[in-house]
């Protein structure tokens, strides 16, 4: 049986991704020394949707419209 190897691309994704996990982590880690978990939790949420609809515009997305969906 043979051992699969890493690409030298796979490794610089792979250790670019351990940057983006490990930074977020450490962001999340100082943010909570300076404010409250609500307001953090307000502020990412805030943040992603943001950049969720900006997706959804550029792209233009159809979106639903029923509360059913």
């Amino acid at each position: 049986m043979t051992v699969p190897t890493l690409t030298p691309r796979a490794w610089i994704e792979l250790f670019t991704l351990g940057l983006i996990w490990g930074g977020s982590f450490l962001a999340i880690r100082l943010t909570l020394d300076e404010m409250g978990f609500v307001t953090s939790v307000a502020h990412r949420v805030f943040w992603a949707a943001l950049a969720l609809w900006l997706w959804v515009a550029i792209r233009r997305l159809p979106v639903p419209r029923e509360p059913r969906i």
